[in-house]
């Protein structure tokens, strides 16, 4: 159901591993089909819909999980609404839609303060509602909200419902799973990380952007691995305060709500260890690694941010001590308790996050495009071309992956076709990839971006007829002449760069020592001492001619073929910037390095002061173990000793 095609061509990209919201995505385009212009409208505000919906039911949920507490009081609705608003961890996660649904995770809690033995099946469809739900928002709110269902189903005791509910739920969403699509290729990728995106012990305790405290980590860096802000988890001055409460003048009421919610007690423990992952900090220090068990294995592979799991006993903490104590019916001084504790908390928790992604939000986000001349350089075209693409170009590059959203996020504005969109798992063949831009001819209609890795092949695509232009991160390409001109005048692109220089006359040696390297592109073996052989269908030259010929301009080389077994002759395609130039056969009599070979390429060039490619296309590439000649498993086309222009 939410497989897209055109995105990451030639193969299909589930939305649910782009950080998107299925369901929200299902929702806007069902509206929209109903009522047109809601297209255009939720195409402009989808985010900031998503978020509206979030921060109200944040509010809302969290209120909920105090009325099944028995807070029912305006006052109580009041400060719950504010409480659960200013929790860090949910301001932090503004800029990752589909985490910051953590209402999602109170309803869930909600749900379990309600659960007895003798809930309905209707009380039970509430839960399959729920379950639902987060399958089609997120699978990190899914795996904890399963946890909760668990738990409550457990505690409540009744056996019925058990057997009845728990394989209906499970299967429901299992189903939901399957027909969205979730159980794809994507699912079955091994993923990194699970050691660095862990939460720190600290993490609760230390402040990054505290408005009394400020950042913290002066103290105490809980942000010890690259991806440790995963487990950001500061719960602020005001909890600390209701924490003290608790254990001075309450522990007699935890160890009752302990004791009665033993199960909870013990799904909430295994999150927060789950949460350090097996690498565990305090602070800047590692303490602890531990194996994980290999039947584990796959679990940590599939949630490899373990410090997401810290929201779990994060919120069922908040919402005990905002029930039983922040709420507590009190009198004279006692009374200031409570307003005291949200004010900490949201000055002290939550303001310094809101602060931040105010600035944030209302500052101008940094871009690395200057997008109106990249918008009307994309727009012109029917197809985006990355080379590399998203999933491949991953090689530290500062920055370099943002950049290319951007190109994406341009590109879909009109639902272009691309070969491939950012991704949270890689599934591109990049060895495949990497082996057909070597074989690609600029097409109508597509604008080729080669990213640094790439740069090599964007030197070709201007002999094969395209215009290109250089950017601070690469070079694009098109045939569409105009739109290449027109975004050089509008300063996205500058000149290309040219291929290195050939004289007329200089020779290109190509054995140990030699200069071929510079000019050498796809499709050549290693050196030796005095050449070296094409490898594999094609191999090819570029550079950019200097000097004026004598006359008509003439390719010279030397070489020969590999020749033995049933291989008695070899014939040799060359190409020039595209076109046929003309074959090179060599056999037993004519197999000599010492003759050179001479093909008039005047009709594919005017002279020099021009870019060439020359392409080498073996007809038969066996590997020498296959002809019986030695043990050589390189599929070899021709050797080439020298070559040069007069």
């Amino acid at each position: 159901m939410f497989e897209v095609h055109g995105p990451n061509q030639p193969y299909a990209k589930n939305v649910f591993f782009t950080d998107s919201i299925p369901l929200f995505a299902l929702l806007n385009k069902a509206i929209a089909t109903v009522v047109p212009p809601w297209r255009e409208f939720s195409a402009r505000a989808y985010l900031g819909m998503w978020h509206a919906i979030c921060y109200t039911l944040q509010a809302c949920v969290g209120v909920a999980v105090l009325r099944s507490l028995g807070r029912r009081t305006l006052a109580s609705t009041v400060a719950g609404s504010v409480f659960f608003l200013a929790v860090p961890a949910f301001i932090f996660r503004y800029e990752h839609a589909s985490l910051s649904a953590q209402f999602l995770l109170l309803w869930a809690i909600a749900l379990y303060l309600r659960t007895s033995k003798r809930s309905s099946a209707g009380w039970y469809g509430w839960w399959l509602a729920q379950l639902v739900v987060c399958a089609l928002v997120n699978p990190y709110h899914l795996a904890m909200s399963l946890a909760l269902f668990a738990t409550a189903g457990l505690r409540a005791g009744n056996i019925r419902q058990i057997a009845l509910w728990f394989p209906t739920c499970l299967g429901a969403v299992g189903m939901v799973l399957v027909s969205a699509g979730f159980v794809s290729r994507e699912v079955h990728v091994a993923m990194p990380g699970f050691d660095e995106a862990s939460s720190n012990l600290l993490s609760q305790v230390i402040p990054v952007r505290s408005l009394l405290l400020g950042d913290g980590r002066r103290w105490a860096n809980v942000e010890a691995t690259q991806y440790q802000s995963e487990g950001y988890d500061y719960l602020g001055i005001g909890v600390f305060a209701l924490v003290v409460i608790a254990l001075v003048l309450g522990r007699r009421d935890l160890r009752r709500t302990i004791s009665h919610h033993r199960l909870l007690f013990v799904v909430c423990l295994g999150a927060w260890l789950y949460s350090l992952s097996n690498h565990v900090y305090f602070g800047g220090q590692r303490v602890l690694t531990y194996e994980f068990p290999r039947w584990a294995h796959w679990l940590a592979e599939q949630y490899r941010s373990p410090a997401r799991f810290v929201w779990l006993p994060t919120y069922v903490g908040i919402s005990y001590l905002c029930g039983t104590v922040l709420l507590q019916p009190r009198r004279g001084w006692a009374a200031l308790l409570a307003p005291l504790a949200i004010a900490l908390h949201v000055v002290d928790g939550g303001m310094g996050d809101w602060l931040a992604k105010r600035e944030l939000t209302r500052a101008p986000k940094d871009m690395y495009l200057n997008h109106p001349p990249w918008r009307a350089l994309i727009h012109a075209h029917e197809r985006v071309e990355f080379e590399p693409t998203y999933e491949c170009m991953l090689d530290g590059t500062p920055n370099l992956d943002k950049l290319a959203v951007e190109m994406q996020y341009i590109a879909s504005e009109r639902s272009l076709d691309m070969n491939g969109i950012y991704s949270a798992r890689p599934t591109r063949d990049c060895a495949a990839d990497a082996a057909r831009i070597e074989q690609t001819a600029p097409l109508s209609g597509t604008l080729y971006v080669f990213f640094p890795m790439s740069a090599r092949h964007a030197d070709r695509f201007e002999p094969l007829g395209a215009a290109c232009g250089s950017f601070a991160r690469g070079t694009a390409c098109s045939l569409d002449h105009e739109a290449i001109e027109k975004a050089k005048r509008a300063g996205a692109l500058g000149p290309a760069p040219l291929p290195p220089s050939l004289e007329v006359d200089e020779r290109v040696r190509f054995g140990v020592g030699g200069n071929a390297g510079r000019y050498l592109r796809e499709g050549w073996s290693w050196e030796d001492p005095t050449g070296r052989f094409t490898w594999k269908e094609s191999a090819s030259i570029i550079a950019h001619l200097r000097g004026t010929p004598r006359s008509g301009l003439t390719l010279n080389l030397r070489g020969h073929a590999p020749l033995g077994g049933d291989k008695t002759t070899q014939d040799v395609e060359l190409t020039f910037n595209g076109q046929p130039t003309g074959t090179l056969h060599f056999d037993e009599s004519s197999n000599d390095d010492a003759q050179v070979r001479r093909i008039p390429i005047g009709a594919h060039m005017d002279g020099a002061g021009q870019t060439f490619l020359l392409t080498l296309r073996p007809r038969d590439v066996r590997t020498p173990r296959a002809l019986g000649i030695n043990g050589d498993d390189r599929k070899l086309g021709v050797w080439i000793e020298e070559l040069w222009f007069e």
